[in-house]
C-alpha cells in the first residue's frame, strides 16, 4: 500500500491530473455559489416589488390615497 501512495506522489502526471480535477471541481463550486446568490438577488428584488404592488392594491382598496398616507404620517411626527 506504500509502494503505490509512493508511486502515486512521485508521478509528475498523476499530481497534475489530481491537481487539474481538484482545481476543476474548485471552479464548478465557485460557479454553483455565484449562481445561487445570483437567484436569491433576483428573488429578493422580485419579493419587493411584489410587495409595492401589493401595498398599492391594499391602499387603493381601503380608499386611501396616497398623498393623505404621507400626511397623516407628518401629522403624527413619524418619521420614514
Amino acid at each position: 500500500m506504500t509502494a503505490f501512495i509512493a508511486f502515486l506522489l512521485t508521478n509528475k502526471f498523476l499530481v497534475g491530473a489530481m491537481a487539474a480535477i481538484v482545481g476543476l471541481f474548485g471552479i464548478y463550486a465557485k460557479g454553483q455559489l455565484a449562481g445561487a446568490a445570483k437567484e436569491r438577488a433576483k428573488q429578493s428584488a422580485s419579493e419587493a416589488k411584489a410587495r409595492t404592488i401589493a401595498d398599492e392594491i391594499d391602499d387603493a382598496v381601503a380608499g386611501r390615497a396616497p398623498a393623505n398616507n404621507l400626511k397623516g404620517a407628518k401629522l403624527c411626527g413619524w418619521k420614514p
